[in-house]
């Protein structure tokens, strides 16, 4: 009987196992996908998403998208990726982007 109740204390149920698991086996089971941690915040899914909504045509898309993924690289080089307040960020200006005088990388304007 002692033996019994060491058995279960040491043999956690199918659910509270930490992976599938065969129900004959202590392996895991083939094929099946283990829940992954999002790659990135959903706040930032949900900033991408806003920022995207201002486009109105795919010249637009494009220029945004090629903005955001600036932003994203900017983050990630300061290791901010988790850190950042993506829901009070700003999101990029379209206008500004569309502009053919915006700021180059030396904060001159290019024509």
């Amino acid at each position: 009987k002692k033996l019994k109740k060491n058995k279960e204390l040491f043999s956690a149920p199918q659910a509270a196992r930490p992976f599938p698991v065969s129900p004959s086996s202590s392996q895991p089971v083939v094929g099946v996908q283990m829940p992954q941690v999002p790659q990135y915040p959903e706040t930032l899914t949900k900033y991408i998403q806003r920022a995207l909504s201002q486009a109105t045509n795919e010249a637009d898309k494009k220029l945004l998208e090629q903005e955001i993924t600036k932003i994203i690289a900017q983050t990630i080089s300061r290791n901010k990726i988790w850190t950042c307040n993506w829901n009070a960020r700003k999101l990029p200006n379209l206008a500004e982007l569309r502009s053919p005088t915006t700021p180059n990388a030396l904060g001159k304007r290019t024509n």
